[in-house]
């Protein structure tokens, strides 16, 4: 069975330097896309970002993915938000209707 995963990473409390945030966004959203293409009943709907004027820094991400990619997706998030000190990443899952 596959659902609907949103991934959100921020760092508007500045802890990642420029160069550093690209690089955090770059790795997050090669974990996602390797998921992506693992499985044909997977699929990446949307990435969007703020403006770049923005004094906001965040990225989101929304996917379907089977169960088990999902579980594998957040232990890799997980590891990855570590490494660059982020204190959290939101994600949430969920079955879409389509009505």
């Amino acid at each position: 069975m596959t659902k609907t995963i949103t991934i959100l990473i921020g760092n508007s409390d500045d802890k990642l330097t420029q160069k550093e945030w690209s690089l955090y966004v770059d790795e997050v959203d090669h974990a996602i896309r390797v998921k992506v293409y693992s499985n044909s009943e997977h699929s990446l709907h949307l990435t969007g970002a703020p403006e770049t004027s923005s004094p906001y820094q965040n990225y989101c991400w929304v996917a379907v993915l089977t169960e088990p990619a999902i579980e594998e997706l957040k232990e890799t998030l997980s590891k990855i938000r570590k490494e660059y000190r982020q204190d959290g990443v939101a994600v949430v899952t969920g079955t879409s209707e389509t009505i």
